[in-house]
């Protein structure tokens, strides 16, 4: 299998997902608001969806690419809009754009969200956002229990019952750089590159990948710890040892 390569100047997460041919999962391509708003709440949930400002006219469409128990979704409105899903209750979300910039609210903190930074959203967590009209953005849908298996699976404990991520992702960062080869091979189940007896092996095999990467890069409770220093007494120990 070879992944696709980006171009040089391209920022990372289109990168990502080069060659996925969304438009084959096209649910709809709209300038009516009911439509969008009704459309696209059956892939996510019921929201208030509204356009900012005047003379603003929709030019919305969504695809939907199911990729076993996760689900790559492009969507985009063409026009300034105000989302507000409020909580998404039993899914979470990682959303990266591809192009334009929108300020999400997350928990109450806000998030300028560009090609540069994506966004992870919790289920829990109250959530709403304002989009440019040029915002374009991938986005990776996963569910809350799986996510809450994986937490009991990595702690031995229940997960907290706010299982809340970090936020912010910017693609600059650590954590970015151990997401990207996962989502690399979830583009790579998209782009139906393995074989098809394979892909349900692969699909969940994948997610646990992605919300174990994600967990101990984004939940600072389960972040790996920094070596502890020996003890003085230890060191010295080991100083003769070597010497020795």
């Amino acid at each position: 299998m070879t992944r696709a390569s980006p171009k040089a100047n391209e920022p990372p997460a289109p990168g990502c997902f080069a060659g996925v041919e969304f438009t084959r999962g096209r649910l709809f391509d709209t300038d009516d608001l009911d439509e969008a708003r009704e459309i696209c709440g059956r892939v996510f949930n019921p929201h208030h969806l509204s356009l900012i400002g005047p003379g603003q006219s929709l030019s919305a469409h969504i695809d939907h690419l199911p990729v076993g128990p996760l689900s790559l979704n492009r969507l985009t409105w063409g026009a300034r809009v105000r989302v507000d899903p409020d909580r998404l209750g039993t899914y979470c979300l990682i959303s990266l754009p591809v192009r334009g910039t929108a300020r999400f609210h997350v928990g109450g903190e806000p998030i300028e969200v560009s090609p540069r930074q994506a966004c992870v959203i919790g289920s829990t967590q109250r959530f709403h956002f304002e989009a440019d009209a040029q915002f374009d953005q991938i986005v990776l849908r996963f569910e809350h229990d799986a996510l809450a298996q994986a937490w009991t699976a990595l702690s031995g404990k229940p997960p907290p019952d706010e299982l809340a991520l970090e936020p912010a992702l910017p693609l600059a960062g650590s954590a970015w750089q151990a997401l990207e080869p996962v989502l690399h091979m979830v583009a790579a189940c998209a782009r139906e590159a393995y074989a098809p007896p394979l892909l349900p092996h692969v699909q969940l095999r994948l997610q646990d990948l992605l919300l174990t990467t994600l967990l101990l890069q984004a939940a600072p409770a389960l972040a790996p710890l920094p070596p502890a220093a020996p003890p003085p007494a230890a060191a010295a120990l080991v100083r003769h040892a070597q010497a020795w």
